[in-house]
């Protein structure tokens, strides 16, 4: 995804102005985030990301819903941040859904355990150097995972392992999550892309 614009409107936004905002806007497409206080939009994800973030929420939620968890996987995910200024989309996540959300129009998940972005070139200096750090903040969160759309490439962090970056770029390389019981291949992440596609052939 490329970066759209941002709003005009010269205020520092907090949680409450910015839902305001996203309520006046809901007719619009593309999604807002808000960040250090500005809303910037989105546009509409290509389809090779939007199948890679499906192949991972689809198999996290999978392994989750087999093993009785109480975690859920979700796709764009809001994430709250304690500074009320940073209002991120994840484009996946493993949250802990609470009974009361049910019951509300709540926006923003406060218990992120897992976030994942998937990278594209345009916003790839975004994602790492401002989401990235804000990211490992979050008290919750025990694995980050920014994936490539154009090749197999994924940045893997840690909190166990201190966020020291770890790369994978095999389609046989092992995606070990042992506290969700969960792992997959990395080429599992691009089943349906022109990527997989390519691999298969060549294999």
């Amino acid at each position: 995804m490329s970066l759209a614009r941002t709003e005009p409107d010269t205020r520092r936004f907090d949680e409450a102005t910015y839902i305001d905002f996203l309520i006046r806007r809901e007719d619009e497409d593309g999604r807002w985030e808000l960040i250090e206080g500005i809303p910037i939009q989105m546009p509409p994800a290509t389809m090779r990301h939007g199948r890679i973030a499906s192949n991972l929420e689809r198999l996290l939620s999978a392994v989750l819903a087999r093993a009785g968890s109480s975690h859920d996987g979700r796709r764009e995910a809001g994430v709250r941040y304690p500074l009320a200024d940073f209002r991120p989309v994840a484009d996946v996540a493993i949250i802990i859904p609470r009974q009361e959300m049910d019951d509300c129009d709540e926006r923003f998940y406060d218990e992120c355990l897992l976030i994942a972005e998937v990278l594209s070139p345009s916003t790839e200096h975004y994602d790492l150097i401002w989401k990235l750090p804000l990211y490992q903040e979050l008290p919750d969160c025990r694995y980050i995972l920014m994936i490539s759309q154009h090749e197999f490439a994924m940045r893997f962090y840690s909190r166990n392992a201190d966020w020291v970056e770890r790369s994978f770029r095999s389609p046989d390389d092992l995606i070990d999550l042992p506290e969700f019981g969960f792992s997959c291949r990395l080429g599992d992440l691009y089943r349906g892309t022109p990527i997989f596609s390519e691999w298969q052939r060549n294999s």
